[in-house]
């Protein structure tokens, strides 16, 4: 009798753990999305889930910008009078001609995840203050190829669906989703890539936009326009000049002439659980298996931690050491910001609290290694290759010291 009792026992625990578990997952899944407070300049405020236009909806995506002015200048002493290195000075000025002539276009980016962020005020119709979760602001510029002019959808629970212009905003505070919130645009969506090079394993953002799953896929069935919902895919392969798409019914349709399932898509973005993600080409694509249960849950708002100052040593060609914080290509200071860099057509972003060391192998590349043991050789960008600005190395109760590109052999980061 006991023995009954105790697989009775047994059977209504199981019976709950099976009923009960996909609603945890479901919980995750939307603590994943945006979510924050919208005040528009006539003081209308809304809340609920947000979305950057079509595009970024999850706390991992990244948000981009540029930045107003360079964070080297709280380096250098209002008074330079004073001032006995000389070469500090004359590199200063250099440097401030240097940022004053940039094209709106080569203008130093800011780029983090929307995770790190706490709010966004709009100051005027050209700037923009971005506070993070340290507490410290960052002043940004508006430009039309940045995340400050794209619309913004808010998903109020009591009005519904509403599409906002960047330019009618005052503020725009992030914040954790309610436990009881349930996301009407779908739960983040998880694959495995299979690659050119490899499998990779992840959330994904599809064509540079579809990442839940009632997130649109679209193409042509001999003429015919086909849209199906992310979530409804199993897996997609590239073939011909189109994609096979196999359903969770098991139903198969081959579509292409249409961005998501061809060659004209704009690329396929691996969002990794670490928070570093990898861009991958139609070209390298071979396909996507959409996996139901991901290995690791979305990351939530308060999985974000606050930014730290980077800090490291670097080391020069001629033996000399330089410790403290740093400012990167003199405009990346956190740790929360991108190393950005490339292996061939594939496409690497990487939080700096991630890389252990970088090393210059020449002036197209670096050898760049994570702190849990990987190691890309990336360039194409300036933060890996001879377009680099240097570094400022900037000890407590100290002049900071600027280091050349050029000159370094080692960069170690804490």
């Amino acid at each position: 009798m006991q023995q009954v009792e105790l697989a009775d026992h047994h059977s209504l625990l199981f019976l709950f753990v099976m009923t009960f578990f996909p609603f945890i997952c479901l919980c995750q899944s939307n603590q994943g999305v945006l979510y924050g407070k919208i005040t528009l300049k006539n003081g209308r405020q809304y809340q609920g889930q947000i979305r950057w236009k079509n595009e970024q909806a999850t706390w991992d995506a990244l948000f981009d910008a540029f930045k107003q002015e360079p964070p080297v200048e709280q380096f250098f002493p209002a008074d330079r009078s004073n001032r006995s290195n000389r070469a500090s000075e004359t590199f200063k000025f250099g440097f401030m001609e240097l940022w004053a002539d940039k094209s709106p276009d080569q203008r130093f980016v800011f780029r983090c995840h929307f995770g790190d962020i706490r709010r966004l005020e709009r100051l005027d119709d050209q700037k923009v203050s971005l506070l993070l979760k340290n507490q410290k602001r960052i002043q940004l510029t508006r430009n039309r190829s940045s995340d400050l002019h794209k619309e913004i959808v808010v998903d109020d629970p009591e009005l519904g669906r509403l599409n906002l212009d960047f330019e009618d905003l005052k503020t725009l505070t992030f914040l954790a989703a309610p436990a009881t919130f349930v996301s009407k645009m779908g739960s983040p969506i998880y694959g495995r890539v299979l690659t050119t090079i490899g499998i990779f394993e992840g959330y994904i953002t599809w064509d540079e936009e579809e990442c839940l799953g009632n997130d649109i896929i679209s193409g042509r069935q001999q003429g015919n326009k086909i849209d199906i919902n992310f979530e409804e895919i199993v897996k997609l392969q590239a073939e011909r000049d189109g994609s096979d798409i196999t359903l969770r019914s098991g139903r198969t349709v081959f579509l292409n002439k249409h961005d998501d399932v061809s060659s004209s898509n704009n690329g396929i973005v691996i969002r990794k659980p670490d928070l570093s993600k990898m861009k991958i080409q139609w070209k390298d694509f071979l396909s996507l298996e959409v996996l139901q249960r991901p290995s690791e849950p979305p990351r939530t708002y308060d999985s974000f931690k606050s930014p730290k100052l980077l800090r490291g040593t670097v080391e020069t060609n001629d033996g000399r050491t330089f410790s403290g914080n740093l400012v990167y290509d003199l405009d990346e200071l956190y740790d929360i910001e991108i190393l950005n860099g490339k292996n061939n057509d594939f496409e690497y972003f990487i939080p700096f609290r991630l890389v252990a060391r970088i090393e210059p192998q020449n002036d197209k590349f670096s050898m760049v290694y994570l702190k849990d043991g990987q190691q890309y050789l990336l360039g194409g960008n300036s933060d890996v290759n001879g377009g680099n600005h240097g570094l400022m190395v900037h000890r407590q109760g100290q002049e900071a010291t600027f280091v050349d590109w050029k000159n370094i052999k080692i960069i170690r980061f804490e």
